[in-house]
């Protein structure tokens, strides 16, 4: 009776045991399908996430695409009324191109389109010294505006090209208005004498002396300002 015993309690003893392991597989099943649906639902989560971030980037970026354009319009308006202060020889419209490229950073570069032909033409090759200087300070002068920053031109012999007898002056006149309408102020170091008939530009002459630079005389408007000195 006793052999019987102690193998009926080995057997008890082996199937208390594979109960036990089988509980523990069942718990650690439960326990891993509970972590599968959890894994689920955070990916889910991340899914409507990543959704939600590639909308939001999609936005940014037609919105970013609204405001370059607008800021795009806005640089050609003005600096085709500039354009039209000007006597050349020959009426243009300016367009700004952004050339197609998977560069994140994409330039601009001005076409200018005759009126009359409509040849297209670019300012540093096909128009001539003048038109090529008066865009490039057309465009220091825009991106200035817009920029926040101090208005304050100092140039250098910016219309050494200009050779016309009414374009010096009108555009003497130009940057006149630039100066009193805009808050620009403008130092310019030139040598067409056109400029000093024209009203709001002080023509500053000077003479070299003893080493120095002295003020001869100052015009504006064709008239001499008198020395309050």
């Amino acid at each position: 009776m006793s052999q019987w015993q102690e193998e009926f309690d080995l057997l008890r003893a082996e199937h208390d045991k594979y109960r036990e392991q089988v509980l523990r597989t069942r718990l650690a099943k439960e326990q891993e399908e509970k972590n599968v649906v959890d894994y689920g639902e955070k990916i889910i989560e991340l899914e409507n996430r990543e959704l939600t971030l590639n909308e939001v980037a999609q936005l940014c970026q037609s919105i970013a695409h609204s405001k370059n354009q607008e800021a795009k319009e806005i640089l050609e308006e003005v600096l085709n009324h500039a354009l039209e202060q000007v006597e050349l020889d020959a009426d243009y419209t300016a367009h700004l191109v952004q050339p197609e490229t998977k560069r994140a950073i994409r330039g601009l570069y001005i076409k200018l389109v005759e009126e009359e032909t409509g040849e297209e033409r670019t300012p540093l090759t096909s128009t001539g010294t003048m038109v090529a200087q008066l865009i490039s300070l057309l465009m220091t002068i825009i991106v200035l505006k817009f920029s926040g920053k101090r208005k304050v031109l100092v140039l250098d012999e910016v219309m050494s090209g200009f050779s016309g007898l009414h374009s010096i002056p009108t555009f003497g006149n130009f940057l006149v208005t630039l100066a009193e309408n805009e808050g620009f102020q403008i130092i310019m170091v030139e040598h067409k004498e056109q400029l000093a008939d024209v009203e709001g530009i002080y023509n500053i002459n000077v003479e070299k002396e003893n080493g120095r630079l002295e003020v001869n005389q100052i015009v504006t408007g064709g008239e001499l300002v008198e020395d309050e000195n």
